[in-house]
């Protein structure tokens, strides 16, 4: 029964997931030593900007790869 729950392209699945957690992790630092040491805000700021949204781009496809595993009443309302 679980097995339904992951999409058939697993491997690809864990990989674009692997890319979008490292890219969350970096931001997470940038975020983290922004805090720390508050000197040049807007430039950190900025890169924590771009960092977000190249974690963006592995969770298009990854999200094509979840659609056919979710039950109809969730895929139905999700948006890719």
């Amino acid at each position: 029964m679980f097995a339904r729950l992951f999409p058939s392209e697993g491997k690809q699945f864990f990989g674009y997931f692997e890319q979008h957690a490292q890219k969350m992790l970096e931001a997470a630092k940038l975020l983290q030593a922004m805090l720390a040491w508050p000197s040049d805000l807007a430039d950190r700021a900025r890169r924590i900007k771009e960092v977000e949204h190249e974690g963006d781009a592995p969770t298009r496809p990854w999200r094509r790869c979840t659609r056919p595993s979710l039950p109809r009443s969730i895929a139905a309302t999700s948006t890719v």
